[in-house]
């Protein structure tokens, strides 16, 4: 730590003081204090100007959400759903219905997609935005967490918010917050920046990603013209509940009545089905991918490059796509058909078929880096380069998805291994998580497990413990480290041997977000990241503040 360094910027000292606020005021799910944040700042959405779209007087009338629209109940009587469960999806809904339709009823020519769900939704949401940027439409998109930079939450066409902005809105919702005694959370205010931001920059379209569940998320005070759940699995169980039903009824908190709802196929669709009929939302049907839609090469990092400099593959001779991302990529066609032919949006196939391989950093991330280590059979120094993957799998189905994809680029039958550094955070099934990882890895000593600097992390103890109950034996040296950074550079060597030995060994970096921003700045990789005067978080130990969870305790349904 480096207490004595003095802050050099406004920008550090705003971003550090919201860092406070997310350090001392947990996370809170209700939409009361972020409705309120809204109005005090003056209704930044409904200061949007409707976007240049060649259709919108042809568009139905029931795609406008109004005021005073209910749940559908005779369409939930005509489905013969149960009165126990109509009671669960009514009465979970109404709350956040009465709160959100001040806001909603001033933003009805609003264009934004809202994305929901335990994984996927930061893929399909950076997708959808790339198909509309790549259209030529000017596209906010608003995810989270963020990987190194906080400005990262914000972008309009793929560029952050400006440090500049941030300083400019920053204290505006602060003197808000504080002159109308608004207890707002730290993702509430970063949630009114975005929207500020991207009032002020008069957006053509927003894309939105749920922060937590849906429901009560902050990003819910939107009308959006189409809603989107990716999948649901068991995850946050303290906050959302303990079931995927509990999960669901959270989740399908983002469906409107009206508003049409694109559903993934890894998710209770019956059960969401029988929310989207309470609410008069049609589900649009999963389109498939064409030939068309794919490309001969894509980056070898799996990444699409803004300005194609990246390597590229050839998807004929290395697979690269498993069924998760195909059913991300059929998400976001069948969302980009519907921007189309019910909205008024012109999206040219070139344009979806370059956002279709678009993806966030941390997502199935191949990267290479050049280590030296000693060949003793030569006795002479060598340069090895080390596949590295990064993947921000953090629970068991993301963690299913990453090791699907892993041996299908990389199978065992060709000779690989694997090497894995891994950690996790408290809010997850710990031992759900492990039993994945042993499913592909039964040697302890190519597991690494380290901790991140937040408070939410599980300590490697833990991890240990709870590995050694499955009958992983992880050795002490590999779970020792004082940092990510160390453990990172332990695992490079010892992968880095393997190879000069002639071994096909690979490394994985994953499980939380709060460790990649230390593992992206130990590979060397080079981007926009906050300064360690932002990152202490003055007086706390904790280097990668993000959100923080208060204690347990179940959502009123």
């Amino acid at each position: 730590m480096h207490h004595s360094r003095g802050i050099s910027s406004r920008y550090e000292q705003v971003v550090r003081q919201l860092y406070h606020i997310n350090a001392f005021v947990p996370v809170k799910l209700n939409l009361e204090n972020v409705e309120r944040l809204h109005e005090a700042m003056g209704s930044p959405l409904a200061k949007l100007i409707p976007n240049r779209l060649k259709n919108q007087e042809n568009l139905p009338n029931n795609f406008c959400l109004k005021s005073d629209s209910k749940p559908l109940m005779s369409d939930v009587e005509n489905n013969h759903i149960s009165t126990q469960r109509n009671k669960i999806l009514c009465e979970s809904y109404s709350s956040s219905l009465d709160i959100s339709s001040k806001v909603n009823e001033k933003m009805t020519n609003m264009k934004i997609v809202h994305v929901a769900g335990t994984n996927g939704k930061g893929s399909v949401a950076t997708k959808i935005a790339k198909a509309l940027e790549n259209s030529n439409y000017r596209t906010g998109l608003y995810t989270s967490p963020h990987i190194s930079s906080f400005r990262e939450r914000m972008q309009i066409n793929s560029v952050p918010i400006s440090e500049e902005e941030i300083v400019d809105i920053l204290p505006k919702i602060f003197d808000a917050c504080e002159k109308h005694k608004i207890e707002a959370t730290f993702f509430e205010i970063t949630t009114c920046i975005a929207f500020e931001h991207f009032s002020r920059h008069n957006v053509d379209a927003m894309v939105l990603e749920v922060g937590i569940g849906g429901r009560l998320d902050a990003t819910n005070i939107v009308s959006p013209s189409l809603s989107i759940i990716t999948s649901i699995g068991l995850d946050h169980t303290n906050i959302l509940g303990n079931t995927i039903e509990e999960i669901a009824t959270e989740k399908a908190g983002i469906i409107k009545p009206s508003k049409s709802v694109v559903l993934g196929t890894n998710l209770p669709y019956d059960y969401i089905k029988d929310i989207a009929v309470a609410r008069g939302a049609p589900i649009l049907q999963l389109l498939e991918l064409e030939e068309e839609d794919y490309i001969k090469t894509v980056p070898q990092n799996g990444q699409m490059s803004i300005d194609g400099t990246n390597d590229t593959i050839d998807l004929t001779t290395k697979p690269l796509f498993d069924q998760f991302d195909i059913e991300n990529m059929r998400i976001t066609k069948t969302a980009c058909n519907y921007l189309v032919t019910q909205l008024g949006f012109e999206i040219p196939h070139e344009a979806l078929q370059q956002a279709l391989y678009a993806r966030p950093p941390c997502r199935f991330e191949i990267i290479s880096k050049e280590i030296k280590v000693n060949d003793f059979a030569n006795q002479k120094e060598v340069k090895v380069e080390v596949p590295i993957i990064l993947d921000v799998g953090h629970n068991q189905p993301a963690l299913d998805y990453m090791f699907r994809k892993l041996t299908s680029q990389y199978p065992s039958s060709s000779g690989y291994t694997y090497r894995i550094l891994i950690g996790l955070s408290k809010d997850k099934h710990i031992q759900l998580c492990l039993e994945k990882v042993k499913e592909y890895i039964q040697d302890g000593k190519m597991i690494h497990f380290v901790q991140a600097s937040h408070p939410r992390a599980v300590n490697t103890k833990e991890l240990t413990e709870e590995a050694k109950e499955i009958g992983l034996l992880v050795p002490n040296e590999n779970k020792s480290y004082e940092s990510v950074s160390d453990g990172i550079k332990d695992a490079l060597k010892m992968t880095a041997e393997a190879i000069n030995n002639k071994q096909k060994e690979v490394l994985i970096i994953c499980g939380t977000f709060f460790i990649m921003a230390e593992a992206r700045e130990a590979l060397g990789i080079v981007e926009a990241h906050d300064s360690k005067i932002i990152e202490e978080v003055n007086g706390t130990q904790y280097k990668y503040a993000q959100e923080i969870f208060g204690p347990p305790s179940p959502i009123k349904r």
